[in-house]
């Protein structure tokens, strides 16, 4: 049995969270075009993001 108090790690739970919303801050970001970066620069700096 876990202790409540200790909890559970979750490894790579951020990404997972992230997972949804990443092709939405690409696109808000104006690095997108028809769900393909535009270009190579965008690319680039959609890695930053």
């Amino acid at each position: 049995m876990v202790n409540q108090q200790e909890g559970i790690a979750i490894r790579n739970a951020g990404i997972v969270l992230l997972n949804n919303y990443i092709v939405l801050l690409l696109e808000r970001l104006d690095l997108l075009e028809k769900n393909t970066f535009k270009n190579e620069e965008c690319q680039l700096q959609g890695v930053y993001y």
